[in-house]
């Protein structure tokens, strides 16, 4: 009897174990879709996912985000390149207002010197007015002596 009753009790406790085991399975297979919806909206299955699907899902949906990611890398070197063949100052800002790219030519413009503290406050007020949602454009007179040349002749 008594080895009846410790048999009984070893196999509630197997399946006790069975059953917290699928539960912490099927907790983990959520967070990975979750990550899965994450990375790829739509791309998750909802509710009921075995983890090993879940992580093919998410080893999938890794490879298409590193794809993405150099597509975009590819493309922001090609609109770099293509903004610094301008001869013109090109400034390019976020959302913010922050300045997120200069080519040369404004690094120029906007270098040192009085006449280009004057233009980097001009450009920072419209990037403001930018910010802001709001169209400006403002013309800036520069007066000065002629660039010095450092030919000899």
């Amino acid at each position: 009897m008594l080895l009846a009753c410790v048999v009984v009790a070893a196999g509630a406790v197997v399946s006790l174990v069975m059953v917290a085991r699928a539960r912490a399975e099927r907790r983990a297979a959520a967070r990975v879709e979750a990550v899965v919806a994450r990375l790829r909206p739509g791309g998750a299955t909802p509710g009921g996912a075995r983890l090993e699907a879940a992580l093919s899902r998410l080893d999938r949906a890794a490879d298409e985000v590193a794809d993405r990611a150099r597509d975009q890398a590819a493309l922001v070197a090609s609109l770099r390149g293509a903004l610094e063949a301008v001869p013109l100052g090109v400034v390019v800002a976020g959302p913010d207002g922050g300045v997120r790219f200069r080519n040369a030519a404004a690094e120029d413009v906007l270098g040192g010197g009085a006449s280009n503290a004057l233009v980097s406050r001009a450009l920072a007020e419209l990037l403001a007015s930018a910010a802001d949602g709001e169209a400006a454009s403002r013309p800036l007179e520069l007066y000065g002596p002629p660039p010095a040349s450092s030919a000899r002749g």
